[in-house]
């Protein structure tokens, strides 16, 4: 679900102005349309924008999150990404983004334990799995990461 979407289905008013500002639908527009050509300062200052009227927001959180983290910015990153989880502790895509964040830092000691929390909600997932058994390698407890690294059975 892109940011537009979860939004819209949080409250549908997004769509419309209110108070005279610009709408959330017409923000978030012009936020992603600036990642696109790779804007990522003019994107963030709309974010932190739509943050003010919206707080809570975790799709808005996540979305900063990742462009600062893709700036190098990763302090700032992970702590987005920390207050999306406090709206949403078991938010997969959060938690998966803030273990890579940390992979990048890197911590895989705490990076490991953000993906762990991932393969608890979604034990399927690929990706997951793959990047926990990474994180735990980069923290020396090779043999805990061997089932997360194992081709699965076909």
């Amino acid at each position: 679900m892109g940011l537009l979407s979860a939004l819209l289905a949080l409250r549908p008013s997004f769509a419309t102005q209110w108070d005279g500002k610009e709408s959330i639908a017409n923000l978030v527009a012009r936020a992603e349309d600036f990642e696109a050509r790779g804007q990522w300062e003019d994107a963030a200052r709309i974010y932190q924008e739509i943050l003010k009227d919206y707080p809570h927001s975790v799709a808005t959180l996540n979305r900063l999150g990742a462009l600062e983290v893709r700036q190098g910015k990763l302090a700032d990153g992970i702590g987005h990404y920390q207050r999306a989880l406090r709206v949403n502790p078991n938010e997969f895509g959060t938690l998966l983004n803030l273990g890579i964040a940390y992979m990048k830092v890197p911590d895989f000691k705490v990076a490991a334990q953000w993906l762990e929390r991932t393969v608890t909600i979604q034990p399927a997932h690929f990706q997951a799995q793959i990047l926990l058994g990474v994180s735990l390698v980069g923290d020396n407890q090779s043999e805990r990461a061997i089932p997360h690294v194992e081709k699965p059975p076909t």
